[in-house]
Parts: C-alpha cells; structure tokens; sequence
C-alpha cells in the first residue's frame, strides 16, 4: 500500500511533506539490532530528490555506490566519517 500522496512506485505526487524527526528516530531504535548495523527508510522521494535518514550502529559502513544528483548529509548524534568522489569530511 502506497504512503499518501504517493504513487505505487513510492514516487511523491504531493509538493509538501512533514515529518517528526524525533518520533522517527525512536522507532528507528524499535528495530533494533539492525541486522547489517544500519537501518534506512524512504521518507520522501521524486525524480530528482530522495529523503532518506540512515541510522549507523558504531563501525558500520555503508559500501561504495553511485547515487544520481546532489548528495546532503546532516549527522543529528556523533559523528561520522563522509567521502565523496575522493574528498573526505
């Protein structure tokens, strides 16, 4: 069954999404012990844009892949280490 305001693929067909951060994170944490140390889930996503928050357990990496368009990457607890076609932060 599709989010509302989405189509069957999970594309969005609404221009405007909410959602609470906080409630979110906490069920992120009902999920665990993430079996590969990561937990992901698509909140919003268009042709051109995907929200995707990622929860890292420590020493968890997520492997080289290939994303189209603009990466944005915002840490809410600890830190982590971020590399981009060979420049890291």
């Amino acid at each position: 069954m599709p989010i509302p305001g989405s189509a069957d693929d999970g594309t969005m067909t609404a221009d405007l999404a909410q959602f609470d951060l906080t409630h979110e994170m906490d069920e992120f944490e009902h999920h665990r012990p993430w079996p590969s140390g990561i937990h992901s889930k698509t909140f919003f996503k268009k042709s051109d844009f995907r929200l995707v928050p990622i929860c890292m357990e420590p020493g968890a990496t997520i492997k080289e892949h290939h994303a189209d368009g603009t990466s944005s990457v915002q840490v809410l607890k600890r830190a982590i280490r971020y590399r981009t076609q060979g420049a890291g932060i």
